[in-house]
């Protein structure tokens, strides 16, 4: 995983967070998007991100906030 970190806004909170989580989240995102056309995705992923804020291991984070959205979706 890069080491580099920026600083990003999901959903109004600031967090930082690696380039490639962001990548794996903008990914997510436009999964979820084609399979749940009617529905607040970009809701559902923020609001499932949010649940590992301060976290310091980081690299499963995509996977379990992909699972946690689409239990939010379905």
């Amino acid at each position: 995983m890069k080491t580099e970190r920026r600083t990003g806004i999901i959903c109004g909170m600031q967090q930082t967070i690696t380039t490639e989580e962001q990548r794996a989240l903008d990914e997510i995102r436009s999964r979820l998007a084609v399979q749940f056309p009617e529905a607040d995705v970009d809701a559902a992923v923020a609001e499932a991100h949010r649940k590992f804020d301060g976290g310091s291991i980081r690299d499963f984070v995509p996977l379990f906030v992909e699972k946690d959205a689409i239990a939010r979706l379905s």
